[in-house]
């Protein structure tokens, strides 16, 4: 298949661009790491020793209605945080809703914050979506669960793998129902083994007026024996997880490295067919200074159908990590393949000594790859840049509300409101 024509001079930039942000996750590699803290086993480490007193929403608003402060190590209250959810597709119309964060201490006042994170919302062509998002550390750090489970309506770039679809081109809409959860048991240290359950259902699909005949997703689907009524990817996956930050929401040092297997078998809660996928994800942070004003971020990600034929929509894709938070620049399938291949490096600062406000700059670049067209990996690369703004609003687990902006090639854009960083 044969790609469509680069603008001049936007090809060596995206591959520039790779390579710069590829040398700096090696050489934050390479660097020696700042002596860690000693802390207990499944506990996060402890704050450097010169970071200034943080101030959160919560301190504002006990201040402002004359309150005490928040008592100091109380792991077992709930704490709660509401954003509000404002999104726009063609499919979906005008949603508007409400999220929610509770965070809880499951153990004493050493053990890592838990978090559930829910959305609800409904739009302007009456469909209604829920999300559950499970992040729970339990038994001073010896297992957690993860999840990301939704029903929700949606739409996303109908394109040929390999390509890159207008930001308002042509849409599949579908009806989604998804349970993604993984348990796993710490063996060493900070080092996990999991276990887990996948399973996607997208139905009730509709493809743009007049394009039934040329619709990538009809031709993919027709192609592999997929209905074009319902499509079902399920099956079992296991995990290696090492996890070594400080703040999973925000982390300010440390690593995260994981690896996944998911086996999705034909006929397993009534899966399309059989097919092995690969998940690769690989994190750092890197303080720039001692009191953590300033600190840097690196993301890679590596999505791979190792064997067999996925349903159109669980392939490969931009914004396809289970939080659905990569390539922000970029609508969710604006890029898709059976390969794909993510790197993002963000700078990190704070506008305020108290850590209430802070702001991000950010850049990425996404390669996707289908061997059946002849599409290889760093055959072409789609590059976004952007800034953002973060206003804290649980300070002991570094929370932050999250607003984005990004702009990627051809014209594509995405502003960006969420609970908790993005990676």
């Amino acid at each position: 298949m044969a790609l469509p024509a680069t603008p001049p001079g936007c090809y060596p930039m995206t591959v520039h661009l790779a390579y710069l942000i590829a040398a700096a996750i090696a050489l934050q590699a390479a660097l020696p790491l700042p002596t860690p803290v000693a802390q207990n086993p499944g506990a996060p480490p402890a704050a450097a020793p010169q970071e200034p007193e943080r101030v959160d929403l919560v301190d504002l608003a006990r201040k402002a209605f004359k309150k005490p402060p928040t008592p100091p190590g109380d792991p077992d209250r709930v704490r709660m945080a509401l954003a509000p959810i404002f999104a726009s597709k063609p499919t979906t119309g005008f949603r508007i809703g409400v999220g929610a964060t509770f965070e809880m201490a499951l153990g004493d006042e050493t053990a890592r914050l838990s978090s559930l994170n829910t959305g609800v919302s409904f739009s302007t062509k009456k469909q209604l979506a829920f999300t559950f998002q499970p992040l729970l550390y339990g038994g001073s750090g010896r297992w957690l669960v993860d999840g990301e489970n939704q029903i929700t309506p949606s739409g996303v770039s109908d394109v040929a793998a390999g390509d890159l679809a207008p930001r308002d081109g042509d849409q599949v809409g579908y009806h989604s129902l998804r349970f993604f959860d993984t348990y796993a048991r710490r063996i060493h240290s900070s080092l996990y083994v999991g276990v887990g359950l996948f399973y996607a259902r997208q139905s009730d699909f509709s493809v743009s007026e007049g394009t039934e005949s040329t619709s990538p997703f009809v031709t993919y689907s027709t192609a592999h024996g997929f209905d074009l009524e319902s499509q079902v990817a399920a099956g079992p996956g296991v995990s290696l997880i090492f996890d070594t930050r400080d703040h999973p929401n925000d982390a300010g040092r440390g690593h995260l490295a994981s690896v996944a297997y998911r086996m999705h078998v034909k006929g397993f809660l009534g899966g399309d067919s059989n097919w092995q996928r690969m998940l690769v994800d690989l994190r750092a942070y890197r303080r720039l200074t001692h009191d953590g004003r300033h600190r840097l971020a690196f993301w890679s990600f590596t999505d791979l159908v190792t064997s067999g034929a996925a349903p159109y929509l669980s392939r490969p894709t931009t914004g396809g990590d289970i939080r659905g938070r990569s390539a922000r620049g970029y609508a969710e399938g604006q890029v898709r393949g059976d390969r794909l291949t993510y790197l993002e490096a963000e700078y990190r600062g704070m506008l305020t000594k108290n850590g209430l406000v802070g702001w991000v700059l950010f850049a990425n670049t996404t390669t996707v790859a289908d061997p059946a067209a002849g599409v290889a990996l760093f055959d072409r690369f789609d590059p976004a840049a952007g800034a953002g703004l973060r206003l804290q609003v649980h300070k002991r687990s570094r929370t932050n509300l999250c607003l984005d902006a990004g702009v990627g090639r051809r014209g594509s854009y995405g502003v960006y409101l969420a609970l908790a960083e993005v990676f």
